[in-house]
């Protein structure tokens, strides 16, 4: 976990229905803050818009990412030589979808395996 600490990272979240399609996508990336089995991993946006927090396991989730401009679908942005990617899919009412759009997952990690 601590090789993430510092590091640049992309990640994809996608909202799931439960037919289980995904029904909405989006990227954000920024740098990794700090990293906790209970609190998850904080990144710092890139935009400055304050955290966001992914889930902390399974660790093989965070792949290092080979370098080069990657670009964001959603916003048009480019990054460039990010040093992991991840994508997540959540499964959740739209009535929960705002508040993870705009920090993450916050908590409930406690009971999480670290297995894939």
């Amino acid at each position: 976990m601590d090789d993430l600490n510092g590091k640049l990272v992309i990640a994809g979240i996608s909202f799931e229905e439960s037919a289980g399609e995904a029904s909405e996508q989006f990227q954000v990336h920024g740098r990794v803050s700090r990293v906790s089995p209970t609190e998850g991993v904080i990144l710092r946006k890139a935009d400055g818009s304050g955290e966001f927090v992914l889930p902390p396991f399974p660790l093989s989730n965070y792949r290092r990412a080979v370098a080069g401009d990657y670009h964001l679908q959603d916003s048009g942005k480019i990054v460039t030589d990010p040093d992991f990617t991840t994508s997540w899919t959540f499964a959740m009412p739209e009535s929960m979808r705002d508040e993870v759009r705009q920090q993450g997952v916050r908590g409930g990690f406690e009971n999480v395996s670290g297995e894939p």
